[in-house]
């Protein structure tokens, strides 16, 4: 970072972005309308509904606990290792990742 550029880098999620593999990304709506509310003014509302597998579509959604390595430990045992020695045993939750997930990425401010 000599020059203070800045590129945009980031995929915006559409049909015939790049996929990995046999990925799926499908966006939409299902039913017209979804909904209505019976009120005075009669709104009515739609819905939309995704199926994507997110980390694999477009821009990689992730941060750096996307890979790591199966490595053989100094007793013999098997861990998954990631970015900067961290464990699955470290990371893995039901709900993300505990540590080195995309959320603990700083944001640039433009």
């Amino acid at each position: 970072m000599k020059t203070g550029k800045i590129y945009e880098i980031g995929q915006v999620y559409e049909k015939g972005m790049p996929m990995f593999g046999g990925r799926t990304y499908a966006l939409l709506s299902p039913g017209s309308p979804t909904y209505s509310f019976p009120t005075s003014n009669r709104i009515v509302a739609n819905d939309e509904f995704l199926c994507a597998e997110i980390g694999q579509v477009g821009t990689q959604f992730d941060g750096p606990g996307h890979i790591g390595m199966k490595v053989t430990m100094t007793d013999g045992s098997d861990e998954d290792v990631y970015y900067n020695g961290f464990t699955g045993a470290e990371m893995y939750s039901p709900y993300g990742l505990r540590a080195l997930g995309v959320e603990n990425v700083p944001i640039a401010i433009r």
